[in-house]
């Protein structure tokens, strides 16, 4: 299994390139918890690129996955991030426009969530990630398409991952 979040009382995780999304589903019973697979088109992917990351996220009961398409000669360098929201009706993931009003996405190599960026102090319709044995904090703006690069201070090793904190209300 691949990405994982959670939706609607349902965990949701990608069969990895199998083409289908696996649900666990707890309700009604606890006692009885229901898995099943359903087909999804895959998203393509040019053949010439060899190595992804991907996260599933959640936002207002919407699946999300984002993808960071890194080059081929150093793979801790992101040439891409692409957006695409499940089309249930469909079953296939279609690429998406924005990320709703006022959302932001906090993405890194471990989870990946959404929030109301007016809350966070963010900038709305932007993936904010991080990578791994990389100090930096990147923002990709899904409008423009840019990517920008917040560097915390010069004498941090560049090694160093920031860590994310998520409140709990």
């Amino acid at each position: 299994m691949g990405w994982l979040t959670a939706s609607g009382g349902k965990l949701f995780a990608d069969l990895e390139w199998s083409g289908k999304m696996a649900t666990l589903e707890f309700s009604p019973s606890p006692a009885t918890p229901t898995l099943a697979s359903t087909p999804l088109a895959m998203v393509p992917c040019p053949a010439w690129w060899n190595h992804w990351n991907s996260s599933l996220v959640d936002s207002r009961g919407e699946l999300f996955v984002v993808h960071f398409r890194n080059s081929l000669l150093c793979q801790r360098t992101v040439l891409l991030v692409q957006v695409h929201r499940l089309d249930s009706t469909r079953r296939a993931w279609v690429k998406a426009d924005g990320l709703g009003s006022n959302r932001v996405f906090l993405v890194t190599s471990q989870f990946g969530v959404s929030m109301a960026a007016d809350e966070a102090g963010l900038e709305e319709n932007c993936i904010y990630f991080t990578k791994l044995d990389d100090k930096g904090l990147y923002v990709y703006d899904v409008g423009q398409g840019t990517t920008a690069l917040y560097d915390p201070r010069e004498d941090i090793p560049d090694s160093m991952e920031p860590i994310l904190l998520m409140p709990v209300s």
